[in-house]
């Protein structure tokens, strides 16, 4: 919302541009409890990726986010990271041991 000059952010949600929007936000909101998809916007005909997804809103145990379906020219990065606080070190090694699945961890502080 514009005010005079000033903009004021009404709302911020943090954006992460992937490969596969749609498969990132599936098994995000697979991995935390209380998540789900909130919308999906597809690429629309004529589109080199028609029908695909190419937004996919979601929330994650709360927080609303968005993955921004990048394609093959926009491989996932650590450029946002997400801090998540858990009560043990149990469920610390559960959502560790799901996040890094069938993928390579980095490094953990």
């Amino acid at each position: 919302m514009t005010v005079g000059h000033e903009l004021r952010l009404t709302r911020r949600e943090p954006c992460q541009t992937c490969p596969e929007a749609e498969e990132a936000a599936h098994f995000y909101t697979s991995v935390f409890p209380r998540s789900s998809i909130l919308a999906v916007t597809r690429y629309g005909e004529g589109a080199p990726r028609a029908r695909t997804a190419m937004m996919e809103t979601f929330v994650l145990d709360g927080p609303e986010l968005q993955a921004l379906n990048g394609g093959p020219d926009f491989p996932f990065t650590e450029a946002v990271s997400f801090c998540v606080r858990a009560e043990t070190q149990v469920e610390i090694d559960d959502l560790w041991a799901k996040l890094t699945d069938g993928g390579e961890p980095g490094w953990c502080g």
